[in-house]
């Protein structure tokens, strides 16, 4: 759980954005009655144990048999999810890729490496539903997690590095950023953002996002009609437009979610433009280097090589760390800070004041 004062956040509250999009709809959709399954392990054992779909490009494999409609849309190697191990091959064992990139990595019968276990590279359907050989060898709705607990599915990538939300959801401090160059980049994700953890000197702000039942599946991924074996069915859509938001889904909040999303980034946009500097080939949008706007200017005014870390006690240095680090924790979280709005802005507008001259 969130500990050192951080809100904590009821279990099955925090599902995330890009891996909590993945987890329902496995055990949604009903099997054909002519589909013969081939059990894989010992139905009688008391742990179930990863089987692994052994997807290939057209979709087919162990949870297709019954899924077939599910695992075309998830499988083809377009998709941010599913066939994501492949740029990994050449270095199966990197083991801070692994947990990102495939199957029950570092848990009882899960991924190891390529060598043993092929079958478990990639996102696939036991990552988030959990070790399937009891419902392959008995397909049952009771025998298969359809909502996991986000913890220990969503959090390994989306809190990035691997379970930082777990081991470490303190403020970022200047101690932090002491022995380290100005950052040109934050690898977070969307976990800290929604829990409000992690900013420069500020953690423990969750948004009301973060408290929505089933977060990012609720947001992101709505059910829809497909074509299946048995004539028309309902299930929620694996395809590569998932991340796209379905404002029908705001409803229940705001009157008009769409609206509202495109003012908040409006917003927090104009505020990375005034901190970092707009993009020269993308006019409207943040500067990807934070070279200009006021982190430009306090750094030629205090003679502050962005490259480099000299002089990393002075008050100029750890100031122009610390609004850099925010800069890129919001324009690289993928959301332009709509997980989280008042956060975001909260950690923009503390960037800013360290960057304003005093008058």
């Amino acid at each position: 759980m969130i500990q050192s004062g951080v809100v904590p956040l009821k279990r099955g509250h925090f599902t995330l954005l890009v891996a909590a999009a993945v987890v329902i709809a496995l055990a949604l959709a009903g099997c054909d009655s002519n589909t013969t399954f081939v059990p894989v392990s010992d139905p009688s054992t008391t742990v179930a144990t990863y089987v692994g779909n052994d997807v290939t490009t057209d979709g087919t494999g162990t949870c297709a048999s019954c899924h077939n409609d599910i695992s075309k849309e998830y499988f083809p190697v377009a998709t941010g999810h599913g066939m994501n191990f492949i740029p990994l091959r050449q270095s199966p064992s990197n083991a801070g890729c692994a947990p990102c990139h495939s199957t029950g990595f570092q848990k009882p019968s899960g991924f190891v490496n390529m060598a043993t276990m092929p079958q478990l590279a990639n996102i696939q359907c036991e990552e988030c539903h959990g070790p399937a050989s009891k419902h392959v060898a008995n397909p049952s709705a009771s025998n298969i997690s359809k909502v996991p607990d986000a913890k220990n599915t969503c959090w390994n990538c989306h809190a990035s590095p691997y379970r930082l939300m777990e081991t470490n959801p303190g403020a970022k401090t200047d101690a932090d950023l002491y022995g380290a160059k100005p950052p040109t980049s934050v690898h977070l994700y969307q976990a800290p953002l929604l829990a409000g953890v992690l900013g420069y000197n500020r953690t423990g702000e969750p948004g009301p996002h973060a408290f929505v039942e089933n977060t990012c599946a609720t947001c992101h991924m709505q059910p829809k009609e497909v074509a299946n074996t048995s004539g028309v069915g309902t299930h929620v859509a694996h395809d590569p437009t998932w991340p796209q938001v379905d404002f029908n889904a705001c409803t229940s909040c705001h009157a008009d979610g769409e609206q509202l999303v495109e003012e908040e980034q409006a917003d927090i946009t104009a505020k990375l433009i005034t901190l970092g500097g707009e993009d020269p080939a993308n006019p409207g949008k943040p500067s990807p280097t934070a070279s200009g706007g006021l982190l430009g200017a306090f750094a030629t005014a205090n003679s502050i090589d962005p490259t480099g870390n000299a002089n990393p006690d002075s008050a100029a240095m750890k100031a122009y760390k610390g609004a850099k680090y925010n800069y890129f924790y919001v324009n690289g979280e993928g959301s332009m800070g709509v997980h989280n709005p008042d956060f975001a802005k909260r950690m923009l507008d503390d960037a800013i004041t360290l960057m304003t001259p005093a008058p």
